[in-house]
């Protein structure tokens, strides 16, 4: 994280800006991955609703 962090600075943010943008950025790809496995989840479970009506 240190090497993003020293990256962001680079382009012009200091210390505290550049953790910030690092938090944001995390928390925005957690919640991609946690809506990922959700709707992962979701269609598994519509399969099974679609093989129970079908037998």
């Amino acid at each position: 994280a240190a090497n993003f962090t020293q990256r962001i600075m680079d382009m012009g943010y200091d210390n505290e800006e550049a953790t910030l943008i690092l938090n944001l950025l995390k928390r925005d790809i957690e919640e991609k991955e946690n809506t990922v496995i959700l709707s992962t989840k979701v269609l598994y479970l519509h399969c099974q609703i679609l093989a129970f009506a079908y037998l």
